[in-house]
Formats: C-alpha cells, structure tokens, sequence
C-alpha cells in the first residue's frame, strides 16, 4: 500500500521488547529531499538512526551522542555498510537497514509469526490480506489503508493530522500531463527486466510513477532513481543481481579505491576485521552502493592497504610504526598488528600504604583492618597473606605471613622473621624449597625475598 502521512508513526513493535519507529519529514513537498530519521528502541536502550548536522551522512546516536561505528547497544548490535546503517540483535535475529534516505528494511526471525508483531508493517501472520485490519485501537474489520496506516501514528505528535492517499499523476492540466507521461516513459524499465518473473514490477512500477510526479521538475529524475533502487535491491533480496545503472540511468560516481556494486557484502574485511570475524551467510545480505576494491580493508569511510591499516588497543588507536611498550616488550604497529618483541616478564604487584597495583597494572584504593590473602595460586602450593593491624592513624601496621606446606613464615614490618612462631636470627633460611633472604637494609626498613627454581617473590616494606 501506497501511505504519504507526515508524522512519526510506529513501523513494527512487540509492545514489549522492541518497537522501531519512523519519523517523517513534516516539511517534504517534493521540491528538496525529504529527511527520514528512525528510532529504535529495544529493552531500556533507544538507538535513534539521523543524519550528521555538517555532513549529512547518516549516523547513530544514543542520548544525543554520535556513536563510532561499528558499536553495540545493549543487545543491539550497530555498523555502517556503504551508505547503509545496519542494526542486529541476535536474540531473535532481527535485522533493520536503513540506507540513509528513504528506504527501510526490517527483517525478523519466524519465531516473530502468529501475530505477535504490530505496527505498519502488519502482524506477521502470514496473512495478507488481515493485515489493514489491524489498527492501533484494535481489529477493525472496515479499516482502509488510509486508516490503518493513520491509526499507527506515535503517541505524543500532537501537530500530526490524518494523510490520506493522493494521486499525483492526476493530468489535470499540461504539466501534470507532461509529468506522468514522462513518469511512465521513465519507470517503464522496470516492467521490462528478468527480475519480473521473481518480483511482480507493477506494485514497483506505480510507486515510481507516482514518485516522480510527486517531485519537482528538478527532482523529476532523483525521484526516479530512488524508486528504481527500490526495485531492484527487492530483486537482490531475492537473489536476481540486475546491473541496472548506467550512464544516462542514474550513474554512481564513487569516492576514489571504491566501486559501486549491486550487491556487495554488508560484512567486508575492515582493518580491524580483516578475516571477517563473526560474519555468516545470514550477516553477508547484499548491500549496494560503493564499495572497497578486492584486496583493500575498511576503515571508516577509507579503503586503505593492509600495510596502511593502524592497529587497535583496548579503547586506543594506533597508526603505522607507532609504538607501545607492553611489561618488558616493545611492540610496533605493522600492517593492522601489533609486533613485539618475546622477552619473558616478571609480574609485579605492588602495595604502598593503601594504593594496591595488580599484576595486570589495574590500581585502587584499599582500606581495611584485616588479613587478606595477596596470591594462591590454583594449585594451592603456597599462599601470601598481608596482615594490618592498628589502622587508626591512617597507617597500618603491616606484616606478611608467607604459608608453605606445614611452614609459616611472617616478616614484620621492622624486618623481624619468624618461623612456625620462632625467631630467624639467621638469613637466608630455605623453607620448603623457598629461600628467605635480607637485602638492602641502608634503604629499606625490611624486606624478604621468597625464592624457588620456578617462582622469584619481591615483598617491599616501606
């Protein structure tokens, strides 16, 4: 069916879940392009599909915040394919495609069926011809297209007023005339291809007509050209590739290393996927526009050669050459990877006063008047336990009891050591296949060292 409202009105929902809502544009008279924005809500997160204040390219937002593609929400995972934003969520492998204009594609999972969805794109029943009767307020078996499609309006437009269906290719006077016999000259190329023994043209066809009646006279072809794309990537859906643009049919020009394609992967190698990680046959839906050419890597709206590629660590990016120590190693980025050196490291936990830094290098803050066990490893070997004592002042008084088999060794923080209770008054002392020994007794107040042919242990007190 055929709707021009210019309001926001619901696409699909679940009334519980999820719901994607459609704004349009309220100004769209057919003399500029008309701005259609989405909403995607899904759980407690709302994702909402724009378009950049500076350069127009589409975009995804969350709290008014510009999201770096690909990201995920929630559930919902987000990416930029060609000119596409493409939205997942893998729970019931619904899909959403927005091609930054005016073409939506919303796909669900059959676990979706029995009537579970609502909104303007009917309940999923798998019967057509119900579909007007499902309004907003409920079954009405009289509603029209006009009514249905009025009914599903987003609540709080106050400003919204009913559409109803309008024939732009009315011949009322020459120019109207002239138009729809040019709209007819122009669409008719969609009733002559292969794909029409897979996809019925005609619905396709109308729209087209009525598209470029609806534009200006300088619209007239853009109008037509988006119509046509609207055919033909239904004919890509269902796997008839038609290469229909051409010079003097709607020609793409494209930035430069990129070619456009009618059906190019939605799930390309980037620079920082270059195997495709995660992608399946599912995920691999054509998407038509620009495209990278064969052999180079995604990576924002670039196309770059691998050895170009920068490199990606925990939230930072890093470009060609630079560099990054990593413990003991140097590591440099070379084609998307990191390459470092393979020396062995010594993991060190370190605590001073109450600042705790872990082996990993992740520092806190930590208060407490207890014992608490530094490290035990898996196998139970050997246990390293730090007791404080007295913290009032803001300063514990702090010693290390190091357990071992039957043996238990605590070093006070005045550097006396004892054994199983009894003093050491002689160092280095072996203990269970460990070694105890004093260093540095001008700069330190005390320290012990708890050594084994595997195992080196550092234990400073300051």
């Amino acid at each position: 069916y055929r709707f021009s409202g210019k309001c926001s009105y619901i696409l699909a929902t679940d009334e519980q879940t999820f719901s994607v809502t459609l704004h349009n544009d309220p100004d769209c008279d057919g003399t500029k392009d008309c701005k259609r924005t989405l909403s995607v809500s899904y759980s407690h997160y709302v994702l909402n599909l724009s378009h950049d204040d500076e350069t127009g390219a589409p975009t995804a937002l969350h709290n008014d915040q510009k999201l770096t593609l690909p990201t995920s929400l929630g559930l919902m995972s987000i990416k930029k394919a060609s000119n596409y934003i493409i939205v997942r969520v893998a729970v019931n492998n619904m899909m959403i495609k927005w091609d930054g204009a005016e073409d939506i594609f919303i796909q669900v999972d059959d676990e979706m069926n029995h009537g579970k969805l609502r909104g303007l794109c009917g309940n999923f029943d798998h019967d057509k011809e119900n579909d007007f009767q499902h309004t907003a307020n409920g079954v009405d078996e009289s509603a029209t297209a006009d009514s249905f499609a009025n009914s599903w309006a987003a609540p709080g437009d106050a400003e919204c007023m009913p559409a109803h269906s309008i024939d732009y290719c009315s011949c009322e006077d020459d120019e109207t005339i002239r138009k729809a016999s040019q709209a007819i000259i122009q669409c008719s190329y969609i009733m002559e291809t292969e794909c029409k023994y897979v996809v019925d043209p005609t619905p396709f066809f109308e729209a087209c007509r009525e598209d470029v009646c609806f534009g200006s006279e300088a619209r007239e072809n853009k109008s037509f050209c988006n119509a046509m794309a609207a055919y033909f990537r239904e004919c890509s859906r269902h796997g008839v590739h038609i290469d229909w643009r051409k010079e003097g049919r709607c020609p793409i020009e494209c930035p430069a290393g990129q070619q456009y394609m009618v059906c190019g992967s939605s799930c390309a190698p980037s620079c920082f996927n270059p195997d495709m990680i995660g992608c399946t046959a599912e995920s691999t839906h054509c998407i038509d526009g620009c495209h990278c050419l064969f052999g180079t890597y995604k990576h924002g709206d670039q196309c770059l050669e691998r050895e170009e590629c920068p490199c990606s660590y925990g939230d930072k990016v890093y470009q060609p050459r630079d560099q990054l120590r990593q413990d003991c190693n140097q590591c440099v980025c070379l084609g998307g990877n990191f390459h470092c050196t393979k020396n062995e490291c010594d993991g060190v936990c370190s605590i001073k006063n109450s600042y705790v830094r872990t082996f990993d290098g992740s520092e806190f803050n930590f208060h407490g008047e207890c014992t608490y066990t530094l490290m035990k490893p898996k196998d139970n070997s050997f246990e390293l336990n730090m007791i404080n004592q007295d913290c009032s002042s803001g300063t514990c008084s702090r010693s290390l009891e190091f357990v071992v088999g039957q043996e238990i060794i605590v070093v006070s923080k005045e550097g006396a050591v004892r054994k199983n209770t009894e003093p050491v008054t002689i160092l280095p002392d072996n203990v269970d296949g460990f070694v105890v020994e004093r260093l540095g007794q001008d700069t330190l107040v005390g320290w012990g060292v708890f050594e084994s042919k595997k195992k080196r242990l550092f234990y400073f007190f300051y």
